[in-house]
């Protein structure tokens, strides 16, 4: 009964650190050239962004090409990305800066 309870525990914790590490192995592919790893990040991320941009200008076509600026700029520095943060706290930070 503590094994079942410890593996549901564990469970709990599990996907949010598998999502960091898919993210990063995700910018890694990037900074490779990586475009699939870069339409997988773009899907994964680009809805939270751009509520995110779309809460601070209240204009959607701001916050299109915001979005999409951002991720000109994941793919153009993604070597720069040195995992002292989460992958979405980064792209959030570019969201904010731009």
């Amino acid at each position: 009964m503590q094994t079942a309870h410890a593996l549901s525990q564990k469970d709990n914790i599990r996907p949010q650190a598998e999502s960091n590490f898919a993210d990063q192995a995700l910018i890694e592919a990037i900074a490779d050239g990586d475009r699939h790893a870069m339409r997988a990040l773009f899907l994964r991320h680009s809805v939270r962004i751009y509520r995110f941009v779309l809460s601070i200008t209240k204009h959607q076509s701001l916050a299109e090409d915001l979005v999409n600026e951002v991720f000109l700029a994941v793919w153009q520095q993604s070597d720069k990305f040195d995992g002292r943060s989460q992958v979405s706290t980064w792209l959030l930070g570019i969201a904010r800066l731009k």
